[in-house]
């Protein structure tokens, strides 16, 4: 169960990381809920409270990137379709 945890919390930082976070911003988020404690070294209650604030991040990161759509093709020429 605890490698499970530690896998989820890795998966997490790996797709903020995908979404456009910077490493130190999500190690910043995980520093916000256990302090300077290594991930391999949290307690499962730690391991749960940094994957629901990993998880409640990418869910913005992820509502965020929806409303961001790209330019028309032709956009940048004038030449709109």
């Amino acid at each position: 169960m605890r490698k499970e945890k530690i896998k989820a919390v890795e998966s997490l930082r790996k797709a903020l990381k995908e979404a456009g976070y910077y490493s130190f911003q999500v190690d910043e988020i995980i520093r916000e809920v256990a302090g300077d404690t290594e991930v391999s070294d949290m307690s499962d209650t730690q391991l749960d409270e940094v994957a629901a604030a990993l998880q409640r991040t990418l869910d913005f990161a992820q509502i965020c990137l929806k409303g961001i759509k790209p330019p028309p093709l032709g956009y940048a020429t004038g030449q709109e379709n």
